[in-house]
Parts: C-alpha cells; structure tokens; sequence
C-alpha cells in the first residue's frame, strides 16, 4: 500500500485517508457501536415441520368391498409418499361410514408443502370374473388431510366433500384430490 501511495502521489493518500475517517462513527466511539440489526429475506424463515398426516374418509352410499385397497399418494416438488387406507381383504368400509388412517412423512414436511402437494386418492379392486365378482364401485363423500406432530393440535391442510364427492370404478381408479375446492 505504502509503495501504492508513493508512485500516486500525496492526492492518493489524501482521498485514502479521508475514506478511513468517513469510516468512523460520528461520535468517534470506534468499535462500540451495536450491530446493525439483521434482515431476513422474504421465504427465508423456517416454517414448522409435520411428521404425519391423518386421513378422515366419508364413504358414501356404495362402500368399499373387504377385497378393495385403497391409499392416497402425496407427490411433492422432491418427490412422493404412499399412505395406506385400506389393505386388500380388511373389513368392508359400510355406506356412510367415517374411516381414519395415519401416515408418518419422512422426511417431515412444512404446510406450504402439503398444502401444495398433489394428493391422488386410488382405489384397486380384485375382480374375478370366474366367481361372479365385478369391480367394486366406492362413492366416497368427504376427505380430510390434517398436518400432525405429537402432542400438537392437528392443522387441516385439505378439505373436500360432496354427495358424492366422486364414484370411484373401474375406468376410474385415482384422482387428484386437488382438483375440487378445498374449505379448510
């Protein structure tokens, strides 16, 4: 620096010094002074984690037979969870009745998350035509997702319902949950 300022010239070392003192606080406490406070940036900020999600499902007036499955598949921006609802052969879901699953996420994940997740409803039936058995038809009427941690009171992330909501079939196995409007 030294030699920097010896070839410039004195103007160099002038406007080099008279930085240094625009440096200073005003009240020439140099080093005393309280740090600026810090500033977060939009969408920085950490939001909560859920490590599950509960399933509340109103069948409506056509159940879902003992030798149906059915499971909801969330898919997130990174990627995808299976959850059960009903194994094959588990007792028949009756009209009008309420069911509840639960299903841990790993890794946990933040409302914004599930609340933009897709969440796909899909049923499979055991048709056996040697036995008389068709593909069973399921009207289900209502569907609620609810964030959960234990020991904390659960955050509804999706609400939906009808009468029917939707008749799943045999030409209709899956849908997006997200394409009806969501009251919660």
């Amino acid at each position: 620096m030294a030699a920097a300022l010896r070839t410039r010239g004195t103007m160099a070392g002038v406007v080099l010094l008279a930085a240094c003192f625009a440096a200073v606080p005003a009240d020439g406490q140099i080093g005393r002074r309280a740090p600026p406070p810090v500033r977060v940036l939009p969408g920085a900020q950490s939001e909560p984690t859920f490590g599950g999600v509960d399933f509340r499902i109103r069948t409506g007036d056509d159940d879902l037979r003992f030798d149906s499955t059915a499971w909801i598949d969330l898919i997130f921006a990174n990627g995808k969870q299976s959850c059960g609802l009903k194994a094959w052969k588990e007792d028949t879901w009756g009209n009008g009745s309420t069911h509840e699953a639960a299903c841990n996420l790993s890794p946990p994940r933040s409302l914004s998350e599930l609340r933009t997740a897709r969440v796909i409803l899909n049923y499979f039936s055991d048709p056996d035509p040697n036995n008389f058995v068709t593909w069973d038809n399921w009207n289900v009427n209502s569907v609620v997702m609810s964030a959960v941690n234990p020991g904390t009171k659960a955050v509804p992330v999706l609400c939906v319902g009808a009468d029917p909501l939707v008749r799943m079939k045999g030409d209709l196995r899956s849908i997006d949950l997200r394409s009806f409007a969501s009251t919660c």
